[in-house]
């Protein structure tokens, strides 16, 4: 997200109001997303250094994603409703100094992530 935290949260949650067209365009334009053709972003906050939605992907209401680098949906795949994805921050303390880790949400061609759970992305997640 290229505003600061704060402000990108305002923004994401003023172009939930707008046509997917339009709010895509914001979302590339004001936050420095990639976003592919015909993506829908439902009523959800992402809250990471680099999105990426490929073509034909998905984030349905309230999934919530913070404190990640890399949040990445392959092309067609889909993440349904209600989902929490919690990162720490490079640097945080509760990491071990000498082992390297990046907070990396990603999901492959075609795949799907349900409703209702929960990912802890200490580390990465590839599905």
């Amino acid at each position: 997200m290229s505003l600061k935290s704060k402000a990108g949260h305002i923004v994401q949650i003023a172009l939930w109001f707008l046509p997917a067209k339009i709010g895509n365009a914001l979302r590339r334009r004001l936050l420095g997303w990639e976003l592919g053709q015909d993506v829908r972003i439902g009523l959800s906050l992402i809250d990471a250094k680099r999105v990426v939605l490929h073509e034909g992907s998905s984030v349905g209401h309230f999934t919530f994603a913070r404190n990640l680098e890399v949040f990445e949906v392959g092309r067609y795949s889909k993440i349904g409703n209600f989902n929490q994805i919690a990162g720490r921050p490079q640097g945080s303390p509760e990491y071990n100094s000498s082992i390297m880790r990046s907070s990396i949400f990603r999901i492959g061609i075609e795949s799907a992530v349900t409703h209702r759970h929960y990912f802890d992305c200490t580390h990465v997640i590839d599905i």
